[in-house]
């Protein structure tokens, strides 16, 4: 990994560490943690779960979480799928049946053709508008973050767009999970539109790729298990210590919020950096 540095841009609120120029943060790295993760020893009985922050992460934690029957030993979820992001130091050994969440791009996690890779994406314009509250509903938790210093949702929006907040670029990062999924059997590639659309139908193919045979009614009860009020008031459930991570869970809220000039940036920008099928998944909005 490249050099890891501290710094803090006048004009966004929050310190963080660049690691290869990506602002990652101070939560998440420390000056070592990075390399583990890519040097991480790895089997064909793990399972990476990854997204770019706030793209439906929690959501897919808990459908794996319920579908490979993990509930059924009054375990939480983070204890069951750790975020590797913030402690690769403590992770079970290799060769157990080990599942990691992530927020980091492909080429930043070990690849191991016998492992499995499951990656949720979301439109950005949400993502955005999810992103905004997260940072402002958990000043306290997010290190680095600095109540003096907010900004207001129109000028993070800004920031989003230019690729100015922890984690980067969205298109990049989004792009390099795709194009992985295009030429690897084992990576899995899935929408939070087509989860919002039709879960038990997600269920079902991600039950297939993780090579799990469920009946039609375990579906349904994974599914009414992940609902959004399920997952919000149930203990277990993942981030469910965290008060005020749970919002609406919704698609297309960033109508609400967006500029005309934003949204056609937006659109622009995902024209250009974006296959049309994969654009097409992520504007799918019932």
């Amino acid at each position: 990994m490249a050099n890891v540095r501290l710094f803090k841009p006048m004009d966004i609120p929050y310190e963080h560490f660049e690691v290869n120029g990506v602002p990652m943060s101070l939560l998440t790295g420390n000056e070592y943690s990075y390399s583990l993760i890519k040097n991480l020893d790895t089997s064909n009985n793990d399972t990476f779960l990854a997204s770019f922050p706030k793209s439906g992460t929690t959501w897919l934690l808990n459908i794996v979480f319920h579908l490979m029957g993990e509930d059924k030993n009054n375990q939480r979820v983070d204890d069951v799928v750790p975020w590797l992001d913030c402690d690769p130091y403590s992770v079970k050994p290799c060769g157990m049946m080990r599942y990691f969440k992530t927020h980091v791009p492909f080429s930043w996690l070990p690849y191991n053709e016998n492992a499995k890779y499951i990656y949720v994406a979301r439109n950005p314009k949400d993502v955005a508008v999810s992103f905004y509250y997260f940072l402002e509903h958990m000043q306290d938790q997010v290190i680095g973050y600095k109540k003096e210093n907010n900004i207001e949702m129109p000028s993070f929006i800004d920031y989003f767009g230019e690729s100015r907040v922890l984690y980067g670029c969205w298109w990049e990062h989004v792009m390099s999970w795709y194009n992985a999924s295009l030429t690897n059997h084992n990576i899995l590639f899935i929408t939070y539109e087509e989860m919002s659309n039709n879960i038990e139908s997600v269920i079902s193919q991600i039950a297939t790729f993780m090579s799990k045979i469920v009946s039609d009614d375990e579906i349904s009860c994974i599914a009414e298990k992940c609902a959004f009020r399920s997952m919000k008031n149930d203990k277990k459930s993942s981030m469910a210590y965290c008060k005020n991570f749970w919002r609406k869970g919704t698609c297309g809220d960033h109508v609400n919020f967006f500029t005309e000039d934003q949204i056609k940036y937006f659109d622009e920008k995902c024209e250009s950096l974006l296959p049309k099928e994969l654009m097409e998944r992520l504007n799918q909005i019932k």
